[in-house]
């Protein structure tokens, strides 16, 4: 048990006593929440910014439409300074993921959680160290959110789309020249390729295509992740205990009334089912973090010099 983390916030593992393995907190709170159906109620009685702001999740998913909106944007800018033209442009979309590719979404999504980390105060009031350290594990798992909803939603099966239309498909062959297939370490790449790739589609595309995961839901998983950072620096913040605290309430508060309203009857169940998923996200994390060390696409020495020193950090 000493090596495994909480299902829900990736802390420290108390018990199993739910048929998972849960941390202390994770285990009053669901205990409170789900078995006894408590009311949870701000410390500063309703007299505090989060209680009395505006819905979490609804603000935040306009936040998110706006970041993906954004998307289009960036990647003309980029195509502008490659020299891009529009026929090579539409080409992007029928081919295979490159090194470029895999830079540039990287960059993409580094630029975007952090904006959504600087959203919230206790994440905007960190040191620039501090939220290295978190980005350093964040910008993978908001970049997984992000894309795992996009590939459930309109990608066939096998497939993991990037933001820019190109995609990495689970056989390492599917859409690589004849030249690069016939190289002496392709049988290698396409071992790690496979193992990699299927690891993706089944952590992340698959429970995301299963549960017919929401814009909202998307939202709450962000956040979740942004709240309760895995490595080992967990106290990063010492001190916001309580702004951490009330902001992850409010978001799990809200994240049940949204469960309850897409499924009456059952929304305690889904509302679990969703949290389930931040365990999943992270194993999506590690996933892509040991592809850098052996992937031809996800070559970490070819990533732009300030996203491979955010990422080693």
């Amino acid at each position: 048990m000493e090596d495994e983390c909480c299902a829900v916030c990736g802390d420290r593992v108390n018990s199993k006593r739910y048929g998972v393995p849960a941390c202390l907190g994770c285990i009053v709170f669901f205990r409170r929440a789900v078995v006894n159906n408590s009311q949870y109620k701000c410390v500063k009685y309703q007299n505090c910014s989060v209680t009395n702001g505006p819905d979490l999740l609804k603000t935040m998913a306009s936040f998110q439409k706006y970041q993906t909106a954004q998307h289009s944007l960036f990647f003309d800018e980029q195509d502008l300074a490659n020299g891009r033209t529009t026929e090579s442009k539409i080409a992007i979309h029928r081919r295979r993921a490159r090194v470029p590719d895999v830079n540039i979404m990287l960059k993409l999504c580094l630029n975007q959680a952090t904006d959504w980390g600087n959203q919230f105060q206790p994440f905007s009031r960190l040191s620039t160290e501090s939220k290295q350290n978190i980005l350093a594990e964040y910008t993978f798992g908001f970049l997984l959110v992000d894309q795992g909803f996009k590939t459930a939603y309109e990608a066939e099966d096998g497939f993991w789309l990037f933001p820019n239309g190109t995609f990495m498909h689970s056989d390492y062959y599917y859409g690589l020249a004849e030249e690069d297939g016939r190289k002496e370490n392709s049988r290698l790449k396409a071992h790690f390729h496979f193992k990699f790739v299927s690891e993706l589609l089944t952590c992340v595309i698959t429970p995301f295509r299963n549960l017919q995961i929401d814009d909202v839901e998307c939202v709450a998983l962000k956040i979740v992740l942004l709240l309760t950072p895995s490595f080992s620096k967990r106290a990063v913040y010492a001190g916001q205990e309580e702004a951490v605290a009330a902001l992850h309430t409010k978001c799990m508060s809200e994240l049940m009334e949204h469960a309850e309203r897409r499924f009456p009857g059952r929304g305690e169940e889904r509302f679990g089912e969703i949290l389930l998923l931040v365990s999943s996200i992270r194993c999506g994390v590690k996933a892509m973090y040991n592809q850098t060390r052996v992937s031809d696409v996800f070559n970490i020495m070819e990533f732009d010099p300030f996203v491979r020193d955010m990422l080693l950090n």
